[in-house]
This record gives structure tokens, C-alpha cells and sequence, in this order.
């Protein structure tokens, strides 16, 4: 799934011991996978810093609430991410973003059908594309589903959940 880091700064090395101990989940590095949550995040933090607000976009690769050795918490109510570990980092992988801003384009209006099909909460709709094999397809820059319309991407996602 497409995640977002919201700060001042572009990140390109994610390191642990710049991490404040006094957030949800303690010292650790902090995603969403809302794009509209870490825009507010990061204007927050550059108005502190007198910078400029920056999205950084990663993959995740679900499995880490898979095993637990990878110390990866997840808050429901906020919809946040943390990264407690070193070993747990190696689930984000920073996304090209020429590529990523197909994927957003392709993304965005899925979700809208999903909600509207399925009578269902946004949240909810971007849980069921974000962790659905069609969206891990088209994070998948190998497989150029990216090229395609939404509208068959959907139709793929609809064959895969049987709507």
C-alpha cells in the first residue's frame, strides 16, 4: 500500500534516533496512509520550523502485522503507522514519484466507486483497495498497470472482491 510521511523536510534515510519519545506510540518513525493526513501533519511541523511542508510517499509491505518480529504498531483511530525497529524499516520502500503520481491518479477514483458501489466510508474503501491483490498489482511497476485507465483497474479490483 501507498504511505505518507508528513514533515519539513524530504526524507531520504529514515532514521530512528531523530524520533521523539513523546508521540501515540512512543520513539519510532510515523506514516499514514492517508495523503490528507500527512499534508495536515506536515504543515503543523513547518509552521514549528518556519519550513515548508513536504510529503514523502513510500510503500508498505503489509506483512509486518503479519509477524510480530518486526515491532510495527498501527492506530485505528488515527490511522497511523509506527516503525519501532531498525528490522521493521525494511518494510517501506521510498516510491518514485513520477510513477506514484500515476498510481494516486488511478487510486483516487477507485476508491470513490468503492464508496458508492459498496455504500461504504472512505476509510473503509481505501482499506479494501489498499490491501486488495489488484492494488499490490498496480504498486507493481513491472506489471504497467499504471498505464491503464482507472476504469479497468476497478473492474479488476470489482472480479477480485466479487462485486
Amino acid at each position: 500500500m501507498q504511505v505518507y510521511h508528513g514533515s519539513y523536510t524530504e526524507i531520504f534515510e529514515i532514521d530512528l534516533s531523530k524520533s521523539q519519545l513523546n508521540k501515540d506510540f512512543g520513539k519510532g518513525f510515523y506514516i499514514t496512509k492517508f495523503r490528507k493526513h500527512a499534508e495536515s501533519w506536515a504543515i503543523n511541523i513547518a509552521r514549528r520550523y518556519h519550513k515548508e511542508p513536504f510529503i514523502t510517499e513510500f510503500t508498505f509491505f503489509e506483512r509486518a502485522f503479519e509477524e510480530d518480529r518486526y515491532k510495527t504498531l498501527r492506530h485505528e483511530k488515527t490511522h497511523q503507522i509506527c516503525f519501532c525497529t531498525v528490522n521493521s524499516l525494511q518494510l517501506l520502500k521510498k516510491v518514485d514519484t513520477k510513477y506514484s503520481s500515476y498510481v494516486v491518479r488511478i487510486s483516487e477514483p477507485v476508491i470513490e466507486n468503492l464508496i458508492t458501489d459498496l455504500e461504504i466510508a472512505d476509510e473503509k474503501a481505501a482499506d479494501v483497495f489498499y490491501s486488495s491483490k489488484t492494488f499490490s498489482l498496480l504498486s507493481d511497476k513491472t506489471t504497467e498497470l499504471y498505464k491503464k485507465d482507472w476504469q479497468e483497474i476497478y473492474q479488476m479490483l470489482k472480479n477480485e472482491l466479487n462485486i
